[in-house]
């Protein structure tokens, strides 16, 4: 109202101009996170693609995050007591996937001010999650384009950076994964108080 009353012209169409950008840019969030959303479905099979440092074997369990062929990126667990099964599902490169099990989204917040996983998901650009009941590695990908190389060049030597720190000292190990690499494990913080 105020920039109104100022009936300078430059100002409103500054003003006008932003807001258009701006309603532009929320109307172009929105119809990303539905073309990214999945239906809730049970008994599910995707084919995934998933880069070797987007795979993560930890205590019994498998997590992963992969992408579809339409794009939409995919957040899945797989738990199993049997660890030499879940290392030899280790990836050393570029692999596409097929995976079967329920697909959901990630849960909303349920009370106010709780945080809001659902939310958080959304900002890291995933809009699905999948509880893996099974899980099969089809073929390696190789590169059509020098830009899809390099992307999956810089993939593979991320995990195998991640891999080779396993052999330092346990709180060293942490803080050179997180601080080197961005890559932190999944028990960070108590790992940090034993």
């Amino acid at each position: 109202m105020r920039l109104i009353c100022l009936r300078d012209r430059t100002v409103l169409m500054w003003s006008a101009l932003v807001l258009i950008i701006f309603s532009g840019l929320f109307w172009r969030t929105q119809q990303l996170a539905k073309t990214r959303t999945m239906s809730d479905q049970t008994g599910a099979t995707l084919q995934l693609t998933v880069q070797p440092d987007e795979l993560r074997v930890e205590n019994g369990r498998l997590q992963l995050s992969g992408k579809t062929s339409a794009g939409q990126t995919v957040q899945g667990q797989y738990f199993s007591d049997d660890q030499a099964l879940l290392q030899s599902l280790q990836l050393k490169q570029t692999t596409k996937m097929l995976v079967h099990g329920d697909i959901s989204q990630p849960q909303p917040a349920t009370n106010d001010n709780e945080f809001d996983f659902r939310q958080y998901q959304r900002h890291q650009g995933i809009f699905n999650t999948l509880k893996i009941d099974r899980l099969t590695p089809i073929t390696t990908l190789r590169a059509t384009n020098p830009f899809t190389w390099w992307v999956n060049a810089c993939h593979a030597l991320r995990a195998r950076l991640v891999q080779a720190t396993k052999t330092l000292p346990s709180t060293l190990q942490l803080y050179v994964q997180g601080l080197f690499l961005g890559w932190r494990a999944t028990d960070f913080y108590e790992s940090l108080t034993r």
